[in-house]
């Protein structure tokens, strides 16, 4: 059921939002975190005046989320009576863990380490995007990269295990730059257009989507998704092909947690 918040709210706050992202971008700076993620934010009086719609918009999301957390932590207690590999705590473990290794290998252009992490196909796409940064003598920094939440939002279990997937939201901050030949900064996520334009850093937090599927043993990397793709997660249905409650079909016991 949706959550008590007038329409016509959520629609103001959803355009206002989309128009800060894009008044953001304007930016001729952009930052590439493993896989491409970032972007600069917008600055000045625009932002001023967004502002208490972007907070009012980012209580709402994170509400949705909490929700969806807890409606995944109901079905991996389930899961996990039967198969280990369910845990939760693993799961935000290794979710952790891998988010640092897979970061590190990012900027190191260790393409034996990220093959080892990611999906097939998600390894080919960043090592073509690593290739390009390298032809153009570029590297990626992240510096003081640190995890401030991680949140399970979204689990689903087949009778074909290598089909189970598990997401989890990650709030982590960072200073996040790139570098040239010479390395001089090319690129910096700072939100200040002065530091933008003096080729200054600064850190700053951000938020993804990481989506994991089971590969024999291992949970491998299948994709990342930006804070503005947030629905993809929270809306997508919890899935349990094993469950007694339809043991016949693959029907989601939970569709659009709102």
């Amino acid at each position: 059921m949706r959550e008590s918040v007038p329409i016509q709210f959520r629609r103001v706050s959803s355009l206002l939002l989309k128009l800060t992202i894009l008044f953001a971008l304007a930016s001729p700076y952009a930052m590439a975190r493993a896989g491409g993620g970032g972007g600069d934010d917008g600055g000045g009086l625009l932002w001023l005046i967004l502002a208490p719609f972007v907070i009012a918009y980012a209580w709402y999301v994170n509400r949705r989320i909490n929700k969806k957390k807890k409606a995944t932590e109901q079905l991996l207690n389930t899961l996990s009576q039967d198969d280990p590999a369910w845990k939760e705590a693993d799961l935000e473990a290794h979710a952790r863990e891998t988010f640092f290794q897979i970061e590190v290998a990012w900027c190191k252009q260790d393409f034996a380490q990220l093959e080892s992490l990611l999906h097939p196909q998600l390894f080919s796409e960043w090592k073509a995007q690593i290739e390009l940064m390298q032809s153009n003598g570029e590297r990626n920094i992240m510096e003081g990269l640190r995890i401030d939440n991680v949140r399970l939002v979204e689990a689903q279990n087949y009778r074909d295990k290598e089909k189970d997937i598990f997401t989890a939201c990650i709030d982590a901050r960072a200073t996040d730059y790139t570098v040239g030949r010479d390395g001089e900064i090319v690129s910096s996520n700072t939100g200040s257009r002065r530091k933008q334009a003096n080729k200054e850093k600064s850190q700053k937090a951000f938020r993804e989507f990481w989506t994991y599927e089971r590969h024999g043993e291992k949970w491998l990397l299948l994709r990342v998704e930006q804070s503005g793709d947030w629905k993809k997660s929270v809306d997508a249905e919890l899935v349990d092909e094993n469950s007694s409650v339809d043991s016949s079909t693959s029907t989601p016991l939970t569709s659009n947690t709102r």
